[in-house]
């Protein structure tokens, strides 16, 4: 079975788009993520402390359906756990 491929993400860039109010199906086209993919990511700057929850929910304005995921298994997914960097 083939490893998983390993995506660096720049996390300041993630988050000033994000921060900047793309809605969720945008930042999953723009960094080629899946739905899990993105809560994984979003879950992952939370508890890396780069991302408080609160602007999770300012973000999708109370929309269940554009909500994260932040119970997902941060450490399920090797692909972004060593790769986020605040520059």
């Amino acid at each position: 079975m083939a490893g998983k491929l390993k995506r660096k993400i720049n996390a300041s860039k993630f988050l000033e788009d994000f921060r900047s109010g793309k809605n969720y199906d945008v930042l999953m086209k723009e960094y080629e993520l899946t739905r899990s993919g993105l809560d994984k990511l979003l879950a992952k700057l939370v508890d890396r402390g780069h991302l408080d929850p609160t602007e999770l929910v300012q973000q999708t304005s109370g929309r269940i359906e554009d909500q994260p995921d932040l119970s997902a298994d941060s450490d399920a997914s090797a692909t972004y756990s060593d790769h986020l960097s605040p520059a």
